[in-house]
């Protein structure tokens, strides 16, 4: 049987974006969520003394891509992306960086980003290892999880469900902040017709750990 998994968490001050740790503690085998800090990510995985089997992306913004560059130079670990996000982070006009100073300006406004900032330059990341259109499943270490394209916010979003008991939203589900589909590559129709049913036929019982903001069960989640 596999052993219950640990989920650590690092709140980049870019944007306060969360990037998340998955660890089998049994055999000191992980995986990395949304790399946005490459120190917290290295000390994580050198002092556990881990090996990193897996990056996986929620959804192709520069907030939650911006130490992909440099952990990619540090480990050997294969990237998982939708086919979108792979796209995405390679073009910084789509994963944002080269408007990125004008979005901290509008979370700013919105209240949604309190520490200071700093200047965002134009980004590009190596397409993923691995990429799918619709779904993938993968085993690891005994465990399920499972990708789900879940457009909306971006062309690129996904959903991450970690043997039925976890969900990495990224920026599609939030307890604190409301889902924002007007970035290029947002639509609000695509989030209703493909992201919204997947979201209300999960087990309410499930633990959400969004790009931004505490994690919630989603039984407490306001699916618009």
């Amino acid at each position: 049987m596999a052993q219950e998994l640990q989920i650590y968490t690092s709140i980049s001050k870019l944007n306060e974006t969360n990037m998340y740790l998955i660890v089998n503690q049994q055999s000191d085998h992980a995986i990395l969520i949304d790399p946005s800090d490459v120190a917290a990510a290295c000390q994580w995985i050198e002092n556990k003394a881990l090996q990193l089997d897996y990056i996986l992306l929620t959804h192709e913004h520069y907030d939650h891509i911006s130490a992909l560059n440099e952990i990619r130079k540090v480990f050997s670990a294969e990237v998982i992306a939708s086919a979108a996000c792979s796209a995405g982070i390679q073009r910084p006009e789509i994963n944002l960086s080269k408007f990125f100073n004008l979005v901290l300006d509008f979370r700013k406004d919105r209240g949604l980003t309190k520490e200071p900032q700093p200047k965002v330059h134009p980004y590009s990341a190596e397409k993923a290892e691995h990429t799918f259109d619709d779904s993938l499943e993968l085993e690891w270490q005994g465990h399920k999880i499972q990708l789900w394209s879940a457009p909306g916010h971006s062309k690129g979003g996904t959903l991450i469900n970690c043997d039925g008991k976890y969900l990495f939203s990224g920026d599609t589900l939030s307890y604190e902040y409301e889902l924002i589909t007007s970035f290029p590559g947002g639509s609000k129709k695509e989030y209703r017709n493909v992201t919204k049913p997947l979201l209300l036929g999960l087990d309410k019982a499930m633990k959400v750990y969004p790009g931004h903001g505490r994690s919630f069960l989603l039984e407490e989640a306001a699916i618009v």
